[in-house]
């Protein structure tokens, strides 16, 4: 069967078509204008004929309805985003948070052990694997991993806390923590420096990776999007974690890039439509 993957994020958008789990083509597109975008994925979509779609789409949203809650810019704000792709593509079609699209991406069919997916870009957003199924809240709401406080002391965040992860790591937080440093737009030279702001980062960082080890036991934090292919190497201390950095781990933990980069996505949501109608 051929099932077309969608994943769309806050500046691009990945297109892709599979025959099983082999991509035949995949693409990459500017998201723009949320009437213009949609068009633009259902003239890509409709042209390759797939028999089904899986949507992957930056949230919060719901996932029975595929309504948009809270997403930015405006022009995306509160909108019926299954609807209106549901009336453009006329074909089955599942619709998903993108970190759980990204998660599912980079789950491998026989994994059993937890794994958690980050994915770092206009926004962070994560999701988990339990080992036998993605997490969901006690009525089906998609975690929302990147509104962990790591600083008292942070900005205030529309979710009611202060100093959320998503504050500290998403690509608009990171330009302006390095042009108050005075580093101006070089968020890299920023971030490589000694700076007590580039420290405090990765603090933030490191406390991060201790709460959700310790509260969530993942055999795996794996990490993607835009802000991880630019400076990862200057944030997450890639490799194994294990109980020198912290005692009460009882085996190692891997800290990973996403396989997959930014095609994750959309490979795990070609995924989950092949799975629900045809394989659930």
């Amino acid at each position: 069967m051929r099932v077309a993957g969608v994943d769309i994020g806050g500046t691009k958008t990945a297109l892709g078509l599979f025959e099983g789990p082999r991509p035949l083509e995949l693409a990459m597109v500017e998201t723009g204008p949320y009437e213009a975008t949609l068009d633009r994925i259902a003239e890509w979509v409709s042209n390759r004929s797939p028999e089904a779609v899986g949507v992957g789409c930056r949230g919060p949203l719901d996932e029975e309805t595929g309504y948009l809650e809270c997403v930015t810019p405006e022009d995306w704000h509160r909108r019926p985003l299954g609807e209106d792709l549901a009336r453009r593509l006329r074909l089955p079609m599942t619709i998903v948070n993108d970190a759980d699209a990204a998660l599912m991406g980079e789950v491998g069919e026989e994994e059993r052990a937890p794994v958690l997916l980050l994915t770092l870009g206009t926004g962070v957003g994560g999701a988990l694997w339990t080992g036998s199924h993605r997490y969901r809240g006690a009525f089906g709401e998609h975690p929302e991993i990147g509104h962990v406080p790591v600083f008292e002391d942070g900005p205030p965040c529309a979710c009611g806390l202060r100093g959320c992860l998503e504050h500290v790591l998403c690509r608009g937080g990171l330009a302006y923590q390095a042009e108050q440093a005075g580093f101006g737009s070089d968020v890299a030279r920023f971030l490589g420096s000694d700076h007590p702001g580039a420290e405090r980062i990765r603090t933030g960082v490191r406390r991060a990776l201790a709460l959700f080890a310790y509260a969530f036991r993942p055999r795996r934090i794996v990490f993607g999007g835009g802000v991880t292919d630019d400076f990862g190497h200057l944030l997450i201390p890639f490799g194994q974690m294990g109980r020198e950095e912290l005692p009460f781990l009882a085996h190692p933990m891997e800290i990973e890039r996403a396989r997959l980069g930014n095609w994750a996505g959309v490979h795990g949501a070609a995924r989950i439509a092949r799975e629900t109608f045809w394989e659930g």
